[in-house]
Order: C-alpha cells, then structure tokens, then sequence
C-alpha cells in the first residue's frame, strides 16, 4: 500500500526481491537481509504472477512495470553513492534498513519480520529519516564520558566475572571519576535494546560507526574515537547529528 500523506510504500520481503531481481539491480542490500525465493522458473513465475496481482490491486503496477515513484524508489536504493544501514535489537523483532543517496534522489528501505516499507526522502535527510524508525525514548541522565579502550575491555572483562561492581570498580582504577564510571554502568549494564548505524560512500566503508544503547534511564550513544571510547547521553536530534557527522567524514 502507499500511504497517501507521506508516499511511503510497504511490500512485503518476497515482492521486493522480485521487483529488485526483475528491474536487474544486482543483489538486494545486504542489510534487509531478504530471502531469495523462486530457485526454479516455474517458481518464480507463479510467485510473480501472484506478486504482480497483489501490487496491482495497491496501484503499485507489477513486478515487470512497477509505478513510478515504486521504481524510483529501487533504483536509487541501486545506485546511490552514500549508503546507511541500520540494525536495532529489542524487545520485539529486530528492525533492519538502508538508506541510500545521490546528489538529487535518496531514498530509504526498513524491513521488520516479512515487511519493508520505501521512501523518498532529501538527500540531506536520510540520517534522520532512517533512525526516525527507532522506538521514542529519552537521553540518558548524566554527562558525556570517556575511557580508553583498554581499560574499557578490562572493565568489561571484570564484569563478568563480577557484575557491575566488578565494572566500576575497574573504572575507577582507571581515574574515571564516580559520576562517570555511574554513566559507564547505567549504559551497560541495564541496557534492554540497541542499534548500530554504519555508512559508505562509493563502496568504501566508513572506519567508524553509530552505537546506542536503550536503558531504562533512558538512551546512550557508544562510539569509539581511536584510542578513545565515548558514552554520551543523546535524545534523536543528538543521535542525528551524531550520524551526519558520520557522513561528512566520509
């Protein structure tokens, strides 16, 4: 269906892996992690007669002549040259998406179980379209902390062997003050979802990524800078511009 206010299209994962194949754009993104179906050409053929006659009765065409705005949608998704994904675990099933852009067209993909859901978008605002799909929450209490990586590994180590005072307390021999190491633990160890975004441009991966955490105090940022791990508090304006960040570096 096509929402009427936004324009945003849902498929189901076997009506978009047999647009993408039909349209000849190579393999689907790795990040949607869709199924490949149809090994045989009997197969495929009932599966695109049967695809074609749901995305008819949507106005969405068909598999071989998709809408417009559908086939757009897919082929700058093929061939954009800056590209995001995105994975975020929680309670429920897991969210995957990608988003990619060019200098005119950009669009965005999320899929959760059997659906994914298409969008056009700027090619300035693909950051924040695609963690727009990420559960509200707030920013975590306290402040922007930081820990070298080797002590980080050596807290974490400690706690599992010895929970969360085993973590601070490492911390803490590192010279990381209470209110940090407190920020440190209440990221870690209450953590009851996530996600991570990464980018590319013209193939090339980014070296750093986007993490988060989801707390019941509510939401974390976790990004490594050299030697250097960092755990900030961030609502999703932060998170956004934590992504564009990101990207500009590319």
């Amino acid at each position: 269906m096509r929402d009427p206010a936004s324009g945003w299209i849902q498929l189901s994962s076997a009506e978009f892996f047999l647009l993408w194949t039909a349209m000849g754009l190579g393999e689907p993104p790795t990040a949607l992690e869709v199924t490949h179906i149809g090994r045989t050409r009997e197969s495929r053929a009932e599966m695109t007669d049967e695809a074609s006659g749901a995305l008819a009765d949507r106005d969405l065409g068909t598999v071989y002549d998709p809408a417009r705005d559908l086939a757009g949608m897919l082929h700058t998704l093929a061939t954009g040259q800056v590209t995001l994904d995105l994975r975020v675990l929680g309670p429920g099933s897991p969210l995957v998406g990608y988003a990619a852009a060019n200098a005119q067209n950009a669009a965005v993909a999320a899929r959760v179980d059997g659906e994914i859901r298409l969008g056009a978008v700027r090619s300035n605002a693909v950051a924040g379209s695609l963690l727009g799909s990420l559960p509200p929450t707030t920013a975590g209490t306290g402040r922007p902390a930081n820990v070298s990586v080797a002590d980080y590994e050596r807290a974490c180590a400690e706690g599992e062997r010895d929970g969360v005072s085993g973590f601070v307390r490492v911390l803490h021999e590192a010279g990381l003050r209470p209110a940090d190491a407190s920020v440190f633990a209440a990221a870690l160890t209450s953590r009851r979802g996530g996600g991570q975004l990464g980018a590319s441009s013209r193939g090339v991966r980014s070296p750093s990524t986007v993490s988060w955490l989801d707390t019941d105090d509510g939401r974390y940022a976790l990004r490594r800078h050299g030697a250097w791990i960092t755990v900030t508090p961030v609502d999703l304006p932060r998170l956004t511009g934590m992504a564009e960040e990101m990207l500009e570096g590319l």
